[in-house]
């Protein structure tokens, strides 16, 4: 059955995939049960909060229903109070119903403080009932009532939706901390069923490899004799298998070597037909240059690029590519010591139906000439344009997202400022509070939404030259800085402004530059403490048209693991125990896409503990004397 080195070697290879289906088969089970866990937590606890909300305000309503009431009955119709004690109590059904169907140990608790509301809410609505019976008659009577059974009633009800609140969050904890001992079982067992298929894979390697190894060792000893000039070596023929077949042609093969050794050049053609053939079949543009930067190789797929087809052998990068901001890119990549791959860079390319866009990596062959091979440069062209075009839908969504939210959060940004005011009607304390925490959470959704649509717009648009208007920097720069400072000194952190004097108008948006140094001034106030210090600066260097913008402070700094990822959309860098309320993570990546359309660069020097210092170079031509 195994007397082919091809069954041999299929035989051990079969026997490590079925240990590999078997580690991947168990590793599935334990973190899909993980995740029924999980899955659990979440709902569980969305549900009850969700329960808890609305029981709440519905029971909240009704009862300053009959407070208004009594202080002028024609304010809150006894419509009102019977829609909510309506909602109330739909809101209990169904969050019995869910913790029904849960039937786990964790929700014992909460089915219990549910029947409690439930029995609490029966007697409030009698009350509530008997008090409409004194309403209607007599008034004082009513307020009498309302001291003396509805208030007790009322306060007992929202003692038992807070008792709800508590157990909601143990029973949370305790799915959670199932969760956590099953992450630890499934990784305990996933790493026990490794080390075993890795020990039963080592096994069968050493295996295969001492059955094979032989013969070849036989083989590598008659090639050294060949390489030597020794054409009469032979291999013994000792194995049915592929190793003995290899032997017999090679045997062959050398006994004809002589007649065909003058047909060598023809052989070594026919083998640079086939890598020719090779490249020419790989559909990502390819380039291959010397160390001077002149044209060895292309494929056919190059037209993409250059639009030309055909180039010839010897071309300069120059005439290679048209476009200077990539010869420029490509040239400065090539001048890095000690990099044998560049950073790749993107770029998009006008093509006949549509934009399409390249990853492009510069590629130095210093290791092959080392080796006696080909020295020069390898720049491949990868085709991302589905990537992009995926990444440009995403935006379109959040873009037509946050702009559906204007509408609504402008409503209730309205709505809450006309109850702060109490343009409607006097309110509370504890109503003053709760109304000023709405603002404040609806004024953290705006910034938000606003963020998203900003950096939407950057990732969207392009800047068209002829559209850019001439501004003066400095005079911009000075403007928001001075009004920045008020932020400062209500915090007490010192703002330090190191403005050079521009002369010349420079070519920028107001509102980009506005948005880099405002993002970076507000970023670094929110994590330097008080009494520490904040520098901001700005020059212009005209020979090479580079605006630098620079802010540095005195704050908590940046860990050097986390400034990788601090400019990605989203991604918050601060103390478990700090805030930063209205801060979504959205800053940084918005000055990263604005020196990315200046074809500009963002950089941070930063230790945690010692501050950090945020640099941005943006290329920005300047008004020209007429």
């Amino acid at each position: 059955m195994f007397s082919t080195l091809r069954a041999k070697i299929f035989a051990g290879y079969l026997a490590i995939l079925l240990l590999l289906a078997g580690l991947g088969t168990y590793a599935i089970y334990s973190f899909s049960t993980l995740g029924e866990v999980t899955s659990a937590a979440l709902e569980l606890n969305a549900q009850t909060t969700l329960a808890n909300l609305t029981l709440y305000g519905s029971v909240t309503r009704v009862n300053e229903g009959v407070v208004s009431q009594l202080n002028d009955p024609s304010i809150v119709s006894d419509t009102f109070i019977t829609q909510q004690s309506t909602a109330f109590f739909e809101a209990l059904q169904k969050m019995q119903r869910f913790i029904a169907s849960a039937s786990d140990f964790s929700t014992t608790a909460i089915a219990e403080s549910l029947t409690r509301i439930e029995i609490a809410w029966q007697r409030y609505e009698a009350l509530l009932r008997e008090f409409n019976s004194y309403r209607q008659s007599d008034l004082e009577t009513a307020r009498r009532f309302y001291d003396q059974a509805m208030v007790s009633a009322y306060n007992e009800l929202t003692v038992l939706i807070f008792d709800l609140t508590g157990k909601n969050v143990r029973a949370f904890n305790m799915l959670r901390q199932e969760s956590a001992e099953r992450t630890k079982s499934a990784i305990v067992g996933v790493v026990a069923v490794a080390l075993v298929a890795l020990l039963l894979g080592i096994g069968v390697s050493y295996f295969l490899a001492w059955r094979t190894a032989e013969p070849l060792l036989q083989l590598r000893e008659t090639l050294r004799d060949l390489s030597g000039g020794n054409l009469s070596a032979r291999l013994p023929v000792s194995s049915n298998d592929e190793i003995g077949a290899v032997s017999f042609e090679f045997n062959r093969l050398t006994e004809r070597l002589e007649e065909y050794e003058a047909m060598n050049i023809t052989q070594i053609l026919r083998e640079q037909s086939k890598s020719q053939a090779i490249i020419s079949s790989i559909d990502d543009p390819l380039f291959l240059f010397d160390t001077k930067w002149r044209l060895l190789l292309a494929n056919n797929a190059v037209e993409q690029i250059t639009g030309m087809h055909g180039l010839h052998e010897g071309t300069s990068l120059a005439d290679t590519f048209k476009d200077e901001y990539l010869v420029s890119m490509i040239d400065n990549l090539s001048k890095e010591q000690g990099q044998k791959q560049s950073i790749p860079f993107i770029i998009s390319v006008l093509s006949t139906d549509k934009v399409r866009y390249y990853k492009v990596a510069v590629i130095r062959l210093a290791e092959a000439a080392a080796n006696g091979g080909l020295d020069g440069f390898l720049i491949i062209f990868t085709d991302i344009t589905h990537f992009k075009e995926i990444d440009e839908l995403r935006s379109d969504l959040i873009a037509k997202v946050s702009h559906e939210f204007r509408t609504p959060l402008t409503s209730m940004k309205i709505a809450v400022d006309l109850l702060s005011r109490s343009t409607l009607g006097t309110v509370n304390k504890d109503q003053q509070e709760l109304i000023d925490t709405a603002k404040s959470d609806v004024d953290r959704l705006d910034k938000l939404v606003k963020d998203m649509l900003a950096v939407t717009r950057l990732e969207t648009s392009v800047n068209e030259l002829s559209d850019i208007p001439y501004i003066d920097a400095s005079e911009a720069v000075e403007e928001l800085t001075n009004s920045m400072r008020r932020q400062y000194d209500g915090k007490g952190v010192a703002l330090v402004s190191n403005i050079e004097p521009i002369h010349e108008r420079l070519q920028i948006r107001k509102s980009h530059l506005e948005s880099v140094v405002q993002n970076l001034l507000s970023n670094a106030l929110k994590f330097t403490p008080r009494g520490g210090m904040v520098t901001g600066s700005m020059k212009y260097d005209a020979a090479s048209e580079t605006l630098t913008i620079e802010v540095a402070d005195t704050g908590i700094g940046v860990a050097k693991e986390d400034q990788e990822r601090i400019f990605d959309k989203f991604v918050q860098i601060k103390p478990a125990d700090s805030a930063t309320p209205g801060s979504v993570g959205l800053g940084l990546a918005i000055v990263k896409e604005i020196a990315r359309q200046y074809h500009g660069t963002v950089s941070l020097e930063s230790a945690k503990g010692k501050g950090s210092r945020f640099t941005v170079r943006l290329t920005v031509g300047r008004e020209q004397a007429v």
